[in-house]
């Protein structure tokens, strides 16, 4: 009974989702072109079929990407591409990636044909899931590394996270944040139209988490048009909660990139003036009236500030502090303590060269005869850096094949003794 209890989970695992297309998207989605050709591939083994139906009525493919060849081809005649070798190159691979396109939307349009509409839904239900716990991993790992329960405040380690973080949640597709920001909020819409709750946070949660704020506009503008137009009172609900999120993280994970959109903002209505400008303002009779100009003038002086305010005069057992009045304070009287400055050095990643690179330098620099690559002023590789490793690790092998065989001996006669003594053997 147990055996065809899990049998029967088993071929419900099988028939619950598309398989093939699931594995399709996780390795074509991928940001490197060395996993997505393999993926074409694989799909095209598991699934071999190269009927793409092309007719100029009621084509099953767009013929877009036909034209859109034919015009390169056009481009290649008419500007005589066809003599410059480099722009052949160029013209091939140009071609190649209109190709992987066709052949991926091929699949894809498959995929649609042969499978029920349950199973789509099933795998795209799937793909959110995977991509989402790869975004939290990634968080978790910064939490992990940065010792910060919210590394979107966390400023050390010269500021390795602090307003970048949203730029690690990359996802399942490993390529910049925005691409995971676009991915899901497709996915908080396409879950929204679904009347699936659970989703719609976790795709706004990852969303909110790669802090793209392009797409938080975006997403926003499109959430305002279905709260108004097409969405029942339950999903009107969840566009609230789903506001309510990004006032949230706005307001609390990371205030810094609120104030970052509020200065942007700010400069493209009302651009800052030149720098020139302001130190003639500085230098009148009233600019110690003018707030920010104290503020800087404190935080010029900050040590000497604290100094100052370190100065006592004792009255008996008790310490009074002579506080200056030019001081900036609140309405309320309160002085305001200017933070550290986060662009200072601790705060910043070093520009100078540290010392392990300098003795590198100097060491190339004096052996720049024996260093065919090193040594060189201006090098450009013309082969990836794997590649010219691979072919400098086989001229080693080739040129010190002596040495080599001579360690083998070494290694296979005293073996066996040697184990022998260390009780190994």
């Amino acid at each position: 009974m147990t055996f065809s209890i899990a049998g029967f989970n088993l071929k419900k695992l099988q028939t619950y989702v598309d398989w093939k297309l699931l594995l399709f998207l996780l390795l074509f989605l991928n940001v490197k072109l060395a996993v997505k050709i393999p993926a074409i591939v694989i799909i095209y083994l598991l699934q071999f079929n190269f009927k793409f139906g092309f007719s100029f009525k009621n084509s099953r493919l767009p013929l877009f990407y036909l034209l859109i060849i034919a015009i390169a081809f056009i481009n290649l005649i008419i500007n005589k591409g066809y003599n410059n070798s480099n722009y052949l190159v160029v013209f091939a691979i140009g071609i190649g990636f209109w190709l992987l396109c066709l052949l991926a939307v091929h699949q894809i349009k498959l995929s649609v044909e042969t499978n029920s509409v349950q199973i789509l839904h099933n795998t795209i239900l799937v793909f959110f899931v995977i991509n989402a716990i790869i975004s939290l991993t990634t968080l978790a790992y910064i939490m992990i590394d940065a010792h910060a329960i919210n590394p979107f405040r966390y400023q050390g380690q010269y500021q390795k996270y602090f307003l970048g973080t949203g730029d690690y949640i990359k996802g399942i597709t490993f390529d910049i944040s925005t691409t995971n920001a676009v991915i899901n909020a497709f996915g908080v819409v396409y879950f929204l139209t679904r009347k699936m709750p659970l989703m719609v946070l976790i795709c706004m949660a990852v969303l909110l988490l790669t802090a793209s704020n392009f797409m938080n506009i975006a997403l926003l503008v499109v959430l305002t048009g279905l709260f108004l137009f097409k969405t029942n009172r339950d999903q009107k609900s969840l566009i609230v909660i789903c506001c309510m999120f990004l006032i949230i993280f706005l307001a609390k994970v990371s205030p810094q990139n609120n104030q970052y959109v509020h200065e942007t903002f700010k400069n493209i209505i009302s651009p800052p003036h030149p720098p020139f400008k302001n130190t003639v303002a500085l230098n009148t009779a009233d600019s110690s009236k003018d707030p920010e100009f104290v503020k800087r003038q404190f935080t010029r002086h900050y040590l000497d500030s604290l100094k100052a305010l370190g100065i006592n005069h004792k009255t008996g057992n008790q310490a009074v502090a002579i506080i200056p009045a030019s001081l900036p304070k609140t309405g309320a009287g309160r002085i305001i303590l200017v933070g550290a400055d986060i662009n200072t050095p601790p705060y910043q990643t070093p520009t100078d060269t540290p010392a392990e690179q300098r003795k590198l330098l100097a060491f190339i620099n004096v052996h720049k005869s024996g260093l065919p690559l090193s040594g060189q002023d201006s090098f450009k590789m013309h082969l990836p850096g794997k590649v010219i490793g691979f072919k400098q690790t086989v001229s080693f092998l080739k040129t010190h094949r002596h040495q080599n065989e001579l360690c083998m001996e070494c290694w296979n006669e005293p073996t066996q003794r040697l184990m022998q003594r260390t009780h190994l053997y």
